[in-house]
């Protein structure tokens, strides 16, 4: 599978209507702005990236790996409305025109596998600072630990 990671710094929304998220956003951790994004997206079911995931101060980032295996979980969510949804997200996130760069998260369209094994092409925030000196989830499940 090829990740899918596009270059462009919080691209347009345009034509991709799912969301992964794999932090505070999953059903599992409950974070504060999970009501929200509830109301706003239908819940699809689990899904894993290629990537690895790191602990970074308080929530997890998501870096892409290339390397068979290394996984990041998460939820698949079907947006209603992306265009009103993702400015919103983005502001949560951090990134985005607003925010001075480098900004710790940056979002992309990235292929995301369900758990049938059907790819669907999502918006992921990936973290997009140096990982170096952070803690490594070796699991990839930043809900499961």
């Amino acid at each position: 599978m090829q990740t899918g990671i596009a270059v462009a710094h919080n691209p347009p929304m345009r034509d991709c209507h799912y969301l992964f998220v794999y932090g505070s956003l999953r059903r599992a951790c409950g974070g504060r702005l999970h009501r929200m994004l509830i109301r706003n997206a239908s819940y699809v079911g689990p899904g894993s990236i290629r990537g690895r995931l790191f602990q970074v101060d308080g929530y997890p980032g998501a870096v892409p790996s290339i390397i068979d295996g290394e996984q990041v979980s998460g939820d698949i969510l079907r947006l209603r409305r992306p265009a009103a949804l993702l400015p919103r997200l983005d502001r949560y996130e951090g990134t985005g025109p607003r925010f001075r760069r480098p900004n710790a998260f940056r979002r992309a369209r990235i292929a995301v596998t369900d758990e049938t094994g059907r790819v669907i092409d999502a918006w992921v925030y990936l973290y997009d600072r140096p990982v170096r000196g952070l803690r490594r989830i070796p699991s990839g499940d930043y809900c499961g630990r």
